[in-house]
């Protein structure tokens, strides 16, 4: 199936962009649909209220110049995918366009169905390589911001206690309250190693696949297995559909995937019995395992949301302890999968997460 593309032509002549429609036409593996502008002015307009995958932007435009119009494509968006087209075959005009931001650039009596081909997909990869590491890195600067955040704040709830005790370790009649601030010690400890571990977790969800078929039966009984202590505490009753098939994958990425949806719905449960179904099915080119549980539920416009990284909907720690990152690793670990993870819910009904899981993982 072609791949449906929003191209952007900005050039003052009209058989120019003719020519240039027609070879965009006669692109293999996409399906262009092209909007033209004579004038800067009315590209940049264009720009504005539409998305483009590409922009055709010639050098020598009337009024104002196709690299001022490049330069205010660029204040719009830093990303915009600017292919630079011009009658003049100057490097020096190759490189002046480079530096401002094109993402490629094409003399006019060299372009050709093939030339045009090979500039729209670098332009495509080029820009969204731009945009993934763009949003890599403001996951980062977030991760490190929030990551100091709630370490800094058991960590001082630690060291406020810790120096209290040094304070009255010898008053003998004060043994009750010292017995009270070592238990606010170990909680806020605990607290910092489960957040630790939750952000190992995260980070291995991005490791490289060591990808072989397994029995999927096996990862969920080790991922129930792993949580058995949770599961007696809580008294949870956990359904495994006995018709599970051999799926390719990461076996330890997976047991940790559905060990966090388990955990998940044991966590955000209040009836008596928190109860969890596991169901599995071959759709031809993969599997998907539904995992439902009877929880609390989840509003539906908060869907999307709870795959977030540190996204938590439940703020009290008190009543549901957790870091925001279980859901994350889970998406994680699907889209290294080059799987989908999804969830439908119903506030106060329980939730189902969908996990859609490839028959072979590309590595």
């Amino acid at each position: 199936m072609n791949k449906s593309i929003n191209v952007l032509i900005i050039d003052d002549d009209e058989d120019g962009r003719f020519a240039f429609r027609r070879f965009l036409t006669q692109l293999s593996g996409f399906e262009a649909n092209v909007i033209e502008a004579e004038t800067g002015e009315d590209g940049l307009d264009m720009y504005r209220s539409n998305s483009f995958d590409v922009v055709l932007l010639d050098y020598s435009l009337p009024g104002i110049s196709g690299i001022d119009v490049l330069e205010k494509l660029k204040q719009l968006d830093a990303d915009a995918p600017v292919i630079m087209l011009t009658g003049l075959g100057d490097e020096n005009v190759a490189v002046e366009v480079m530096k401002l931001g094109a993402v490629d650039y094409l003399p006019k009596d060299r372009v050709s169905t093939d030339s045009m081909h090979r500039a729209v997909t670098h332009a495509i990869e080029q820009t969204e390589l731009k945009r993934q590491v763009r949003t890599q890195r403001h996951e980062l600067e977030t991760f490190a911001n929030v990551l100091a955040h709630d370490l800094k704040t058991p960590l001082n709830g630690v060291m406020g206690f810790a120096e209290l005790l040094l304070l009255k370790s010898e008053e003998t009649d004060e043994y009750n309250n010292i017995k009270q601030e070592i238990r606010f010690i170990y909680q806020s400890a605990h607290h910092m190693n489960a957040l630790i571990s939750s952000l190992q977790q995260y980070a291995n969800g991005g490791l490289e696949l060591e990808a072989h078929e397994f029995d999927l039966q096996e990862a969920l009984d080790q991922a129930k297995n792993n949580l058995a202590t949770t599961i007696a505490e809580h008294k949870a009753v956990i359904h495994i559909d006995t018709n599970i098939p051999r799926i390719f994958g990461c076996k330890s990425q997976i047991i940790q995937l559905f060990q966090n949806l388990i955990a998940n719905g044991i966590k955000y449960c209040e009836a008596t019995t928190p109860e969890i179904i596991i169901r599995a099915g071959d759709t031809g080119d993969g599997t998907v395992i539904t995992v439902k549980d009877n929880g609390i539920g989840i509003r539906e416009d908060q869907t999307k949301d709870i795959f977030t990284a540190f996204s938590r909907l439940h703020a009290d720690q008190e009543v549901y302890e957790g870091t925001g990152l279980g859901l994350a690793t889970c998406k994680r670990i699907v889209e290294r999968h080059n799987g989908r993870i999804w969830c439908t819910s119903q506030l106060g009904h329980g939730s189902t997460f969908h996990v859609y899981l490839p028959a072979q993982v590309n590595r």
